[in-house]
């Protein structure tokens, strides 16, 4: 079968001559051929000639215009094909940027560490773990590790930092918690990795870190506005923990100048990492031993560049809040007495010995402002009562003349606030000198009571119990 080629070369017709021409041509045929005095056999011959080759090319001029139009389409789809694929490359392009500047809906958010649920409808996933290398081999690794803590009948997360191995159990024995944010309204924990969600500074989530929290704002050392809190504005903090309570601070009162020292590092990498402790102007966080960043000695091994630590630089609160490791006292011991001393220093594992010496507590005072307080963490194991008691008149009494104690009614903790100077003075009136350290220590509750609710601690401290000594 010849090709359309070939048809066009054949009939002699260039496809550029429309399709109307080829009557002209046969008419001027015509009338040549009547000028030249054919025959009639000639001339009906030509005719039909004519009117066959009519119709033959005419469907071939048919054929070579639809060609063309079909040229004509194909040239416009192409510039339509040409502006696809810019609008196409311009959102690649934008895509490219917003995964370059780490923006949240191009991460993959997608479930990790698919176990199937505990029957405590609570599920805990180990995040990261940090070892220290001992000298010595044969005693246990010091493990820092962060998991996080599925909680499927509220549909909530948080984050938790505890000191060892986690062995897949559930424990209560967190060194720190915070609560988790996730990125959009419609990820869960059913449906979403918790690794990429944000941490809830403005949250505390232990009743003992939001007694903490208050206790300085309650005595007056520290101020929730910002024009009272301009010369009241100094904090340091021994113990950084999850850093859920200077990050609290630092979030809520962006004024306050904080200092934290932490004598591990591990602690310090994780959580910068995974609990988003920022570093800046106002936060300081030193991986140093609390005593001697307090004798002046400060480490080069530390995190910011942070106000010099000299003698003249005074606090308006400082925060106790180290432990000593929690220990099992050894049954095969034979001396009696070092196991009664064991177990006696083991009662109370917080705070650390050796931040409540006779002489770190005396520079501990020298070291607070005229209207500053100290806080210390107390975690009486057993006894709590006859602990606390027993802490403050031996330890704290010969240094801080009014302390006060915040109970917790869910957790073993006890906070005290403790004041470099005394409240109780004497009336002329009377020779009890309790009236007026009674009217001071109810105007304290009351304050008490106001701030719990502007720090949103209702459900944390309603039941928690402030007392005096």
């Amino acid at each position: 079968m010849p090709s359309f080629f070939q048809l066009l070369a054949n009939s002699g017709i260039s496809p550029l001559v429309p399709p109307h021409s080829t009557l002209t041509a046969f008419s001027s045929q015509k009338s040549n051929s009547t000028e030249g005095g054919c025959s009639d056999d000639e001339e009906e011959e030509k005719h039909k000639f004519v009117t066959e080759g009519k119709h033959k090319t005419w469907t071939r001029r048919k054929c070579i215009w639809r060609w063309r139009r079909r040229v004509g389409n194909c040239t416009k789809v192409e510039a339509c094909f040409r502006l696809v694929s810019c609008f196409c490359f311009t959102i690649l392009l934008v895509i490219s940027f917003l995964y370059s500047i780490g923006w949240s809906w191009t991460i993959a958010d997608l479930t990790f560490a698919d176990v199937p649920a505990s029957r405590s409808n609570i599920r805990i996933v180990e995040i990261e773990r940090l070892c220290s290398q001992n000298t010595n081999k044969t005693a246990p690794k010091d493990c820092c590790t962060v998991v996080d803590i599925l909680d499927y009948t509220s549909k909530t997360a948080r984050r938790a930092l505890f000191f060892g191995v986690f062995d897949g159990k559930f424990s209560n024995d967190f060194e720190s918690e915070v609560a988790l944010i996730p990125q959009k309204v419609i990820y869960n924990i059913f449906n979403s990795d918790t690794r990429l969600w944000n941490i809830d500074h403005f949250t505390i989530l232990n009743e003992y870190v939001a007694a903490m929290a208050i206790l300085p704002f309650v005595v007056g050392s520290l101020h929730n506005d910002l024009k009272l809190n301009i010369y009241s504005n100094k904090v340091l903090i021994i113990g950084l923990g999850g850093g859920s309570l200077d990050m609290f601070w630092h979030k809520r009162f962006p004024w306050l100048n904080i200092t934290i020292f932490e004598i591990n590092p591990n602690v310090v990498k994780l959580t910068e990492k995974w609990f988003d402790a920022v570093n800046d102007d106002t936060r300081h966080v030193f991986v140093q031993d609390g005593i001697l960043a307090f004798n002046g000695k400060l480490n080069i091994k530390r995190v910011r560049k942070a106000v010099n630590n000299n003698d003249s630089q005074l606090y308006d609160a400082i925060v106790i809040d180290a432990c000593d490791p929690i220990k099992n006292t050894s049954i095969k011991n034979k001396n009696k007495k070092q196991q009664e001393n064991n177990f006696q220093q083991h009662q109370m594992p917080c705070p650390s010995s050796n931040l409540i010496s006779p002489t770190f507590l005396g520079l501990i005072k020298r070291k607070l402002a005229l209207k500053g307080v100290a806080i210390f963490n107390l975690l009486p194991l057993e006894n709590e009562e006859e602990n606390v008691k027993r802490f403050v008149q031996r330890r704290l009494a010969a240094h801080f003349p009014t302390c006060i104690r915040y109970k917790m009614a869910k957790q073993s903790n006890n906070i005290l606030a403790c004041l470099p100077y005394s409240i109780t003075q004497r009336r002329k009136s009377s020779k009890e000198p309790t009236e007026l350290t009674n009217e001071m220590f109810n105007f304290w509750k009351i304050r008490l009571a106001t701030l719990i609710r502007e720090f949103s601690f209702k459900e944390l401290l309603n039941d928690s119990t402030l007392m005096n000594f």
